[in-house]
């Protein structure tokens, strides 16, 4: 049975990227733009049990994306996220991790809470 993810996380740190890393290995995983929210826990208030919060420092975000703000907007929107960053199955800094990378370590963290993924949609 497949169990609906959502990652979270800062502009740039590779939500979109990750999710389409979990589906190609059979999860259900959905990118949220949470950071742009004002709604405390987007996540929680659409019914996702499983979170992961990705992460990343401003240096790496301008690295991957041109972005006309600074260090402040990154600060701003992990405030926005302090709550799902609480109850996440893992927050993770992508800074210097390739995409393999951070779909590896986010699997290993899912697999350790016991979500496996339903290798029907692999």
């Amino acid at each position: 049975m497949s169990v609906p993810i959502a990652i979270v996380g800062v502009s740039a740190a590779g939500k979109s990227t990750l999710a389409q890393q979990l589906q190609l290995r059979g999860y259900d995983a959905h990118c949220l733009p949470q950071e742009h929210s004002s709604v405390r826990d987007l996540a929680l208030e659409l019914g996702y049990d499983h979170v992961v919060v990705l992460d990343a420092e401003i240096e790496t975000v301008r690295g991957r994306r041109q972005v006309g703000y600074g260090a402040e907007r990154v600060l701003t929107e992990r405030e926005r996220l302090k709550e799902v960053i609480a109850r996440a199955v893992i927050h993770l800094h992508t800074d210097g991790l390739a995409p393999g990378e951070v779909a590896d370590r986010v699997e290993a963290a899912l697999r350790r809470k016991g979500v496996e993924p339903d290798r029907r949609n692999a």
